[in-house]
């Protein structure tokens, strides 16, 4: 028989329902046929519990052992971490963290450039007070940090919370002085800060 007539004796014969039959019975006992399961035994547990004839055989083409028949998680060696939700942001990133955070005690210091010092004039002493006059801050009650950003050319005396290195040499360059108010940790942080020689120039 060629191809050709072979297809159309195909096309004409259902070989499916052909080949039906020989997956049902065999050697005298029932066949459970399936194309791909998690695991025929599964099946037979299933088959007996359903009350199936004596001696039925599951059998398959497949046997996937639970993995499903494609995908990732269906590959060998493959497989995604405890917790993976399919790149979508986590369980246990979207729960409140437990714990103590400073966060919400922290010190926030408003900053002011020495260069905003010059509206005033040689022998004044400035003050959270006296930047709230003038208008540099929105308020005289929060914590002041200089910063040194700019020229100073008056001699003032500065009383703030704190102040960086570069600001603390413009401001005796200029011939003023600076004092650190408030809490000792602010005026022991502005020392630190002179004698390191770290901060904003």
């Amino acid at each position: 028989m060629t191809d050709e007539a072979a297809g159309d004796a195909g096309a004409i014969l259902d070989l499916d329902r052909v080949r039906a039959p020989l997956r049902t019975i065999a050697f005298g006992r029932g066949i459970h046929y399936a194309r791909a399961t998690s695991s025929t035994m599964d099946d037979a547990r299933r088959l007996a519990g359903s009350g199936c004839p004596h001696g039925m055989v599951a059998v398959a083409d497949e046997q996937t052992s639970g993995r499903g028949t494609k995908g990732q998680r269906a590959r060998a060696g493959s497989g995604v971490r405890p917790a993976f939700e399919g790149g979508q942001m986590p369980l246990y990133r979207r729960i409140a963290r437990r714990g103590f955070s400073n966060h919400p005690f922290r010190t926030v210091y408003r900053t002011v450039d020495v260069r905003a010092l010059n509206r005033f004039a040689d022998g004044d002493t400035v003050d959270r007070q006296a930047l709230f006059d003038a208008g540099v801050i929105g308020s005289a009650g929060a914590p002041v940090k200089l910063l040194g950003s700019g020229s100073l050319e008056r001699a003032l005396t500065v009383r703030l919370d704190r102040a960086s290195a570069g600001a603390l040499r413009k401001v005796a360059a200029a011939g003023g002085t600076f004092a650190a108010i408030g809490d000792p940790v602010g005026a022991d942080a502005a020392a630190e800060d002179a004698a390191t020689g770290d901060g904003q120039d």
